[in-house]
């Protein structure tokens, strides 16, 4: 009886000691404070973006501000905005501009720091109803029935291509492409139609080697803007042509090359008799 007395007087003696270490833990955990984010890149003008602050620090111990990283009085202008909750828990940061800098939640004296990063796409300026309105003023005969413009013979490092625009309404224009890779039996046709808000439809693409066709690619609709330099984010449908004896894959890939070389042509010739280019009729990222 002795020994178990002694025994419960140290599992209460031990106790004693482990409690308050635990209870010290327990206390820290609810005092502890952090962000949600340590590092936050906005891309999107049009996107607010949001910071959590967990913390049980009183509201008047919270303060939020915004430093930037500035090398002249020009870039030293704010490129974000910041809306502080009523609670201060929560910060609502709109980008304004390009630029980068420290958010600093100060909580009790403790400093808690988000880097941030603004980098917004280039605002590009629409040229497609220039091009439209040359096309309908320079439109003549050209191929079949429709009026159209000729760009003439543009090459690229790979191919050599003859273009056609054609103005259709005043959101339509359409464009036909013929081309054959240099020095080599390799012949492709492209045609598409592009809208002024910047959508390609109907594209048919053809290839073939001397006179066997290998394949008809399609596509229904896509955004301009999905169109990268290469084409290779882009798929098209793609049949392969009767007697043909190239895989599928390869075909694909074909498509999106023939596609490509479309593209630099037509930019060739926008760059060479314009002040503007491709990404100023909608393909903004392609480049």
């Amino acid at each position: 009886m002795t020994a178990v007395a002694l025994a419960a007087t140290l599992i209460v003696s031990v106790s004693g000691i482990v409690l308050p270490a635990t209870t010290g833990v327990e206390a820290y955990a609810k005092t502890a404070s952090k962000l949600s984010a340590k590092k936050l890149t906005m891309t999107d003008a049009d996107k607010s973006y949001t910071i959590k602050l967990t913390t049980s620090v009183k509201k008047s111990k919270i303060n939020w501000e915004a430093t930037i990283s500035a090398k002249t009085a020009e870039s030293a202008e704010p490129c974000i905005s910041m809306k502080i909750s009523n609670n201060k828990k929560k910060v609502t940061v709109t980008p304004l501009r390009d630029g980068k800098g420290t958010i600093i939640c100060t909580v009790g004296g403790k400093k808690l720091k988000c880097a941030y990063t603004v980098k917004l796409p280039v605002q590009v300026v629409s040229h497609f109803g220039d091009l439209n309105n040359y096309l309908l003023i320079n439109a003549n005969s050209g191929v079949g029935s429709q009026q159209s413009v000729s760009f003439g013979q543009l090459k690229t490092s790979d191919a050599s291509c003859t273009v056609y625009g054609y103005h259709n309404n005043d959101n339509l224009i359409s464009f036909d492409i013929s081309g054959f890779y240099n020095d080599t039996s390799d012949y492709f046709t492209v045609s598409f139609d592009l809208t002024g808000d910047g959508n390609v439809s109907n594209v048919i693409i053809h290839e073939r080697v001397g006179i066997q066709n290998i394949y008809k690619a399609t596509m229904t609709s896509r955004k301009a803007s999905a169109f990268k330099k290469g084409c290779k984010t882009v798929n098209f449908y793609t049949e392969i042509e009767p007697g043909a004896s190239q895989y599928l894959s390869s075909c694909e890939s074909m498509a999106q090359k023939c596609f490509d070389e479309s593209l630099q042509c037509i930019n060739q010739y926008l760059t060479s008799n314009f002040s503007y280019g491709l990404q100023n009729i909608g393909f903004v990222n392609y480049k």
